[in-house]
């Protein structure tokens, strides 16, 4: 075996084991710390987008970081009647993101109406009001394939269909970070269960094992409370996937004000690569031990 073949089989080796892609829990922000609120210690300027992120530009007064990272959002919220939910893109109002031929994003998405449904019970509107019963699970389904993410929530009436948005754009293709972000009204609770990404074969549980101590692999519902705000952000997404859960919405003493949305964000890629999967190193080390072989094989020949 020659040189170059001997440098052939590591660099395939090393080309196979290349770093497995694996989504990341980066910060779980809850309640008010310090007079701050968990918004307020996530986006404003100073804070954890720009100090962890290196963000150096914001808008709005004091400045938030977050509306340029906005790509879509998915929102469920209960007014005084009714459980509304819609799915917010870009558009002229919010700014369209440069790879879609704007300048940029400079206003949160939910600050404009929610896209239109592809489909549902009833008249296509954009937000789409739904009977709402206390503490019931309603799931959702939120997925990129492409260039086009999808969302849908189940209607809550048995033989209904289920209500689905859907936006394509080509900025869809950056996403490669979400943020979940639950805001309760009073003494309600407002939850966020049973959330699972699928990439490709491999399943991830997102969760909690406790308020404020979140990440993957964990089961726990993300929740907020007696008017807390909950912000649990994951990055390092990547290629197609599938996210789904429940919302649950507790209406008692009241209904207005809860609030839950997943964001779909684009951040600054930062950190080392991720570690190769078992058998990525298995290739690599497979591919070492040949070279040393063939260099063994070479010395006993010299000799």
């Amino acid at each position: 075996m020659t040189s170059r073949t001997i440098f052939a089989a590591v660099g395939f080796a090393m080309l196979a084991a290349g770093p497995a892609t694996a989504i990341q829990h980066v910060v779980t922000l809850n309640g008010v710390v310090s007079g701050e609120a968990a918004d307020q210690r996530y986006e404003f300027a100073g804070d954890f987008l720009q100090t962890h992120y290196g963000l150096t530009t914001g808008t709005g007064s004091p400045l938030s970081y977050l509306p340029p990272l906005e790509r879509a959002v998915a929102e469920a919220r209960s007014p005084n009647s009714g459980r509304t939910r819609g799915f917010h893109g870009t558009n002229n109002a919010t700014g369209r993101p440069v790879a879609d031929g704007g300048t940029g994003v400079v206003a949160a998405l939910t600050n404009a109406p929610s896209l239109p449904r592809t489909a549902g019970q009833g008249t296509l509107t954009n937000e789409v009001s739904r009977a709402w019963v206390d503490d019931q699970a309603i799931g959702f389904i939120l997925s990129r394939t492409g260039n086009t993410v999808t969302y849908s929530t189940v209607n809550g009436v048995s033989g209904q269909p289920d209500d689905v948005w859907s936006i394509t754009a080509a900025s869809i293709a950056e996403i490669n970070a979400f943020q979940f972000r639950i805001r309760s009204a009073g003494q309600n609770m407002v939850s966020l269960s049973d959330v699972k990404l699928v990439q490709g074969t491999t399943t991830t549980n997102l969760g909690c094992s406790a308020p404020g101590t979140c990440g993957v692999g964990l089961t726990g519902a993300f929740s907020a409370s007696a008017g807390d705000l909950h912000i649990s952000l994951f990055d390092r997404l990547s290629g197609n996937f599938t996210l789904s859960g429940n919302w649950i919405f507790d209406l008692s003493p009241t209904r207005a004000g809860n609030n839950a949305q997943i964001k779909l964000l684009s951040v600054p890629v930062l950190g080392p690569p991720a570690v190769p999967e078992p058998a990525s190193w298995a290739m690599l080390i497979a591919g070492f031990g040949l070279v040393g072989a063939t260099l063994r094989r070479r010395r006993t020949v010299l000799a």
